[in-house]
């Protein structure tokens, strides 16, 4: 005759014994991870939830006061424009892109100083009389379907022609990688370049595993980077908001063929009154630095400090607007 559990009081005793132990660890457990280590999560669920971009300082402005009204004026602000960039491998149908972009981004005055440089190259070079006659200016009509040759070569350009490894090698180790002879590796004013056209992938792998003894870059990293794709290209610099705001709505309603272009926004250095003051103002450079006069004397203050800008991410890492 089988016995019931009801029959061994011992036996319950224990097990009910073990089922509080497995109670108690689980309390532990939540207790542990929910109060003790909330701060700790909850710090790696917002990373995973939000995504970070570092907002660039505003150059401060200098103003100066009319005594006689009390009135201010700017002498030094800033404005801003965008950069309009392309990733050629991301582009799928370029005739289409280029033919779109290049009537937005064409400037007029720009390319007809491209075009004043190059007739005075070629009237340089000219050999003869007959040469320089033949040299002309291009039209206005000339210079647009030039502009969007041009625009159609730099977004087919998937591979870099050309790349800056390492600056400022010794002189030793400029003697051996010259005597290697390595494939699409050369050396200018002790730096090494590299055109990645002119290697294939197992060149790639012996020239990685080569130049990875001389210089503070790993094999790993160097096979990656010698195949050269080519992810940024700058297309036009100062674009106006109109523009952009049509370049935006190119790639919002055909995400498809536009998904390879970029828009950046970037502040520049303005002086309404011109030269009024230059000399006591001084001016930038290209890195938003002060050099000379009142920009330079309290760059350190003018120049202000980045600020971070954070929002929730969906699952593709993709910032949310709310």
């Amino acid at each position: 005759m089988l016995k019931s559990y009801s029959d061994n009081p011992q036996r319950i005793r224990f097990l009910q014994l073990i089922l509080l132990i497995i109670c108690f660890i689980i309390i532990f457990k939540l207790f542990y991870l929910q109060i003790i280590k909330h701060e700790y999560y909850y710090a790696i669920a917002q990373k995973e939830h939000f995504g970070y971009i570092e907002l660039p300082a505003r150059r401060g402005n200098i103003v100066i006061e009319n005594k006689e009204t009390g009135e201010n004026f700017k002498l030094a602000t800033n404005t801003t424009f965008y950069t309009i960039y392309a990733d050629p491998t991301l582009l799928k149908n370029k005739e289409k892109v280029a033919s779109s972009l290049a009537p937005l981004l064409f400037n007029l005055e720009e390319e007809k100083q491209y075009d004043e440089i190059r007739v005075k190259k070629d009237l340089q070079t000219a050999k003869t009389e007959e040469e320089r006659q033949k040299i002309k200016y291009l039209s206005e009509e000339e210079l647009k379907i030039d502009f969007e040759k041009r625009l159609k070569e730099k977004i087919s350009l998937e591979i870099r022609e050309q790349i800056l490894l390492y600056e400022h090698l010794n002189d030793k180790v400029v003697n051996i990688i010259e005597k290697a002879q390595l494939p699409g590796i050369f050396i200018q004013k002790n730096n090494l370049y590299a055109k990645p056209g002119e290697m294939n992938a197992d060149s790639r792998t012996e020239i990685a595993q080569f130049l990875s003894e001389f210089i503070d870059i790993t094999k790993e990293d160097l096979e990656r980077i010698l195949v050269g794709k080519n992810r940024y290209v700058i297309l036009q610099t100062k674009v106006e908001p109109e523009i952009t705001e049509q370049i935006q709505n190119f790639i919002q309603e055909d995400y498809k063929n536009f998904r390879g272009i970029g828009i950046q926004e970037k502040y520049y250095r303005l002086y309404p009154e011109k030269q009024l003051a230059s000399q006591i103002l001084g001016f930038v450079d290209h890195q938003s630095v002060g050099q000379y006069g009142i920009e330079g004397a309290f760059n350190s203050k003018l120049q202000g400090k980045n600020g971070i800008f954070s929002s929730q991410t969906d699952v593709h890492g993709n910032q949310l607007t709310v």
